[in-house]
């Protein structure tokens, strides 16, 4: 349950921040996907459960979401680089 209410709230946040910060929004990637490692970590701690035959299958999905979330972070660095570059002031 806390795992999708956590999901939830950063879905919340992702469009929040889509909508009102358009060259910053891949900041938001960031903590969706340390939450989605996070999980995914904790599935493998846990001793990677699977109640109801769902474990592998959210799993699954989680890693779609990571490569998806990695993907649009990469596009949104590649076609706006200067707005993340830290030596620019």
């Amino acid at each position: 349950m806390l795992n999708c209410i956590g999901y939830v709230v950063l879905v919340a946040l992702f469009w929040l921040v889509l909508r009102r910060v358009h060259g910053w929004r891949w900041w938001m990637n960031v903590p969706l996907i340390v939450y989605v490692a996070a999980v995914f970590l904790g599935w493998v701690d846990f001793g990677m459960p699977n109640p109801l035959g769902l474990g592998y299958l959210s799993k699954a999905i989680e890693i779609v979401l990571m490569i998806a979330l990695l993907a649009q972070t990469w596009l949104l660095l590649r076609v706006h680089p200067a707005r993340w570059d830290p030596s620019r002031t």
